[in-house]
C-alpha cells in the first residue's frame, strides 16, 4: 500500500480491514482488563491487600507484551500488502 498509495485499495478492503482491526483491539483491551481484574481481585479476596512492584512489573509486562504483539501483526500484515 505505501509503494502505489491509497488508490489500490478499495473502499470495502478499507472499510473491512478498520473494522477488524478495531476488533482485535477490541480482544486486546478487554483481555487486558480481565487480566487487570483478576490480579486486583486476588489481592483483594486475600489477606494481603497491599499491591507491591511484583504486580507493577506484572502489568508493565503486559503493556510491552501487547505493544509487541501489536507490532508483529502490523509488519505481518503489512509487509505482504505492501510486496502486492
Amino acid at each position: 500500500m505505501s509503494r502505489f498509495g491509497k488508490i489500490q485499495i478499495s473502499a470495502f478492503s478499507k472499510h473491512t480491514l478498520e473494522h477488524v482491526w478495531e476488533f482485535l483491539a477490541y480482544i486486546a483491551n478487554t483481555l487486558i482488563f480481565i487480566l487487570l481484574g483478576t490480579i486486583v481481585s486476588l489481592k483483594v479476596f486475600r489477606e494481603d491487600t497491599t499491591i507491591g512492584y511484583e504486580d507493577y512489573l506484572k502489568l508493565l509486562a503486559l503493556y510491552v507484551l501487547l505493544h509487541l504483539i501489536r507490532a508483529i501483526n502490523i509488519i505481518g500484515i503489512l509487509y505482504p500488502i505492501s510486496k502486492l
